[in-house]
């Protein structure tokens, strides 16, 4: 497995790695760098919104909805 260092203040590289995953439907891989991402930077919107679809992919209703109501809290 490819493994990419993550610098906190540039999520966008693990973030197109994860998109890559995505397109590869590897979703679970996605998601571990989805949510390495949002241990580093809890409000980075799109990762949220990512984590949420992948959660959507693999069929996790209970996660979706969990992130779904933590995104809800980020923009109010």
């Amino acid at each position: 497995m490819l493994s990419i260092r993550l610098d906190n203040n540039f999520p966008d590289a693990a973030f197109g790695y994860a998109k890559y995953r995505e397109m590869r439907s590897n979703f679970s891989q996605a998601l571990e760098y989805v949510n390495r991402i949002l241990a580093n930077k809890s409000d980075y919107l799109p990762a949220v919104l990512e984590n949420m679809k992948l959660q959507l992919c693999m069929q996790d209703w209970e996660q979706c909805e969990d992130v779904a109501q933590r995104f809800d809290k980020l923009i109010l």
